[in-house]
């Protein structure tokens, strides 16, 4: 008798929707199928992901407890410490105080004379937006170029330059761009991407064109502390040490301040040696570290801005600004010995003049003459730089300071009013010492301090005795 297969079970109807397909456990049987339920599989993820999270909360927050109290004895142990130094300051001032009546005065340090000039009496700024430079003057064409540059005319509304470059010029009743014709005197210029360049200088924040005369003048607007990245990289070389560019970084941003707080016309500085050279963006990475490292640092003096002057070189003692700028008023200023810029390229050096040189500044000056037959030095201050020098002419005695004289004949040509004057031939001979009018800081001499071991809060006390340093912003 045949054999019949056995009789297939009836699975019903087959589940509709996703399935899992395995194989059969025996041969010649179907595979199984088994319906995936989504709401039960997203179910089952859901609960893995809160036991998970559960058991990861349980094990971490023992070691964050851990943590906050381990900050919070940090922040109490440094709050006791913050008490006992504001004690200990309190204690110095109260025994400082104490050695003096109420009436008298800090005593000026032995080798500080007090200056005569009429007081400079100006408060710290509260808010420091940031300052105006002159930074180029020009009777013909100046090109800008940047890569995203820009003509604002309104917060909402401005002129893309094609090819980022712009070419100006003044005008008659303005600024005559290329390309877009007049435009008002004070038109902003902006690169959105990074600084504008003029020619090999590049410059930070925005540039304003105003018309001044027949020439272009072009104001620099720009954050006042990557404009001190830009003087202290200008006014001390590359290779000075950190505490003399750290000293050069506080006097430039208090000079900054003092100049910013006085000027009346559409900028604050200029950006050569009138006020203090700026190169723009030409920065290295120790002029960086110092302007950085003293953000917010000026110099004061009871509560006031001091007229930090600053000067190369010197020769051995600091001047009087009366002696320099008789009615410009100062504060916080004294004469020091100096003793450090003795290795100086300025600490002598040695010029001939011609008689016609010397009459030729004298004319340029306004003074009616067309032959110098002799010079005499009358009088000298307490640095021993000239007072008083007459000048012997065709057409009279005619009296100058000895800074007077520097500009006359030419900065570069008499670096000092600290000299005595020669006859030798047919030319007067000038042997000197120091480079600039002497006021204030002594950057040789910060240079010498520095590598003598003094940080640059020495270096400001020596040449500004009674001042402090003090954070502002």
């Amino acid at each position: 008798m045949a054999e019949t297969p056995p009789r297939q079970r009836d699975r019903g109807p087959r589940a509709t929707g996703p399935v899992v397909l395995l194989p059969p456990t025996r041969a010649g049987q179907e595979e199984r199928r088994f319906a995936v339920r989504p709401a039960r599989v997203l179910l089952l993820l859901a609960a893995t992901f809160i036991a998970g999270s559960v058991a990861a909360a349980l094990l971490l927050l023992p070691i964050l407890e851990a943590r906050r109290a381990g900050v919070a004895a940090e922040r109490d142990e440094l709050a006791h410490r913050y008490e006992v130094l504001a004690a200990r300051l309190e204690q110095l001032e109260s025994d400082a105080a104490a050695q003096h009546t109420p009436d008298e005065e800090p005593a000026t340090p032995p080798t500080a004379q007090a200056p005569t000039s009429p007081a400079l009496r100006l408060a710290p700024p509260t808010d420091v937006d940031g300052v105006r430079i002159a930074v180029l003057r020009a009777t013909g064409d100046v090109t800008l170029k940047g890569e995203a540059l820009i003509i604002v005319q309104s917060p909402t509304k401005a002129i893309p330059m094609p090819g980022g470059v712009l070419l100006a010029r003044a005008g008659k009743n303005g600024v005559f761009v290329d390309g877009v014709g007049t435009v008002a005197s004070g038109t902003r210029v902006e690169n959105r991407l990074g600084p504008i360049k003029i020619g090999d200088k590049s410059y930070p924040g925005a540039l304003e064109l105003h018309q001044d005369g027949d020439r272009l003048l072009l104001i620099n607007e720009l954050d006042l502390e990557k404009y001190l990245l830009g003087v202290v990289g200008a006014e001390v070389p590359a290779g000075w040490p950190l505490e003399a560019k750290k000293a050069q970084a506080v006097v430039a941003r208090t000079y900054a301040l003092m100049q910013r707080a006085q000027a009346e016309g559409p900028y604050h500085l200029e950006a050569t040696t009138d006020d203090q050279v700026y190169s723009g963006t030409a920065v290295d990475s120790a002029t960086r570290a110092a302007v950085t490292s003293t953000h917010g640092e000026i110099l004061l003096q009871d509560g006031l801005l001091v007229s930090a002057w600053f000067h190369s070189a010197c020769g051995g003692r600091t001047e009087d600004p009366a002696d320099v700028w008789p009615d410009r008023p100062a504060h916080g200023n004294a004469v020091v010995t100096c003793g450090f810029c003795d290795t100086s390229p300025y600490a002598s050096w040695t010029v001939d003049l011609s008689p016609a040189e010397i009459a030729r500044g004298l004319t340029e000056a306004g003074h009616e003459v067309t032959e110098v037959t002799g010079m005499h030095i009358r009088e000298d201050t307490a640095s021993e730089r000239v007072r008083r020098l007459e000048i012997e002419t065709d057409a009279g005695m005619v009296a100058v300071t000895g800074q007077e004289f520097r500009e006359m004949v030419g900065y570069m040509r008499v670096k000092s009013a600290s000299f005595s004057v020669g006859v030798v031939g047919a030319t007067f001979r000038l042997t000197g010492k120091g480079f600039g009018h002497g006021v204030g800081m002594c950057q040789h001499g910060a240079l010498g301090m520095d590598k003598a071991g003094h940080a640059y809060r020495e270096i400001l006390t020596h040449y500004y005795p009674r001042a402090r340093v003090e954070k502002i912003y």
